[in-house]
């Protein structure tokens, strides 16, 4: 690498800690990217990452592409095969999302409304009318089972009574641990030998 780069300030200083012309920084670019996943779908592209690092250099222009140390290329080469593996799972999900589609039509033919217009339609419920906490579907959804009603839920239960105490000191361990203790220890108008 040769020639007159144009480097912020912050570059310049990176590219001098490493006696290079150009600072070796990580991936920042969507070109870094775009090349990176050029290099690594290759045939050619080499396994270890510091022979990776070396034929990234054929791509360096000093403007967008940097160069980088084996641990970018190790670090990045994680986070590329996860995504990857995202890539290809919500591939192969296509195909069965479209299955499940193709079946739900069969069972459920899809209407004109919208799921905004069926709620809009749904009239309040009367809770005279119904028995065991049933509550019907309205037609409009098309299907031909009930729900079951949301119960309100209960209060929570009252506290056990030794948590109710008011004083403001316990004893623990024939030790009393609080405020205010001595006199209620020692009653009224005496004092402990510290006092």
């Amino acid at each position: 690498l040769g020639g007159d780069f144009n480097l912020t300030r912050d570059q310049q200083y990176l590219a001098n800690a490493v006696g290079s012309p150009l600072p070796y920084l990580p991936f920042a670019c969507k070109e870094e990217n775009q090349k990176f996943a050029e290099m690594i779908l290759s045939a050619e592209s080499p396994l270890d990452d510091a022979k990776a690092a070396m034929v990234w250099t054929k791509f360096v222009d000093g403007v967008n592409i940097m160069p980088k140390f084996d641990s970018h290329i190790r670090s990045h080469r994680v986070k590329f095969d996860r995504n990857q593996r995202v890539r290809q799972c919500v591939d192969n999900m296509k195909s069965g999302q479209a299955l499940l589609d193709e079946v739900n039509d069969l069972i459920r033919p899809r209407d004109a409304t919208t799921e905004m217009d069926v709620a809009a339609e749904v009239a309040p419920v009367d809770n005279s009318a119904t028995t065991n906490h049933q509550v019907p579907m309205p037609p409009q959804i098309g299907l031909s089972h009930t729900w079951t009603q949301v119960r309100p839920a209960q209060s929570l239960p009252a506290p056990s009574l030794e948590g109710l105490s008011h004083n403001s000191f316990h004893s623990v361990g024939n030790q009393a641990v609080g405020n205010n203790f001595s006199q209620s220890l020692l009653g009224h108008g005496k004092h402990c030998l510290r006092c």
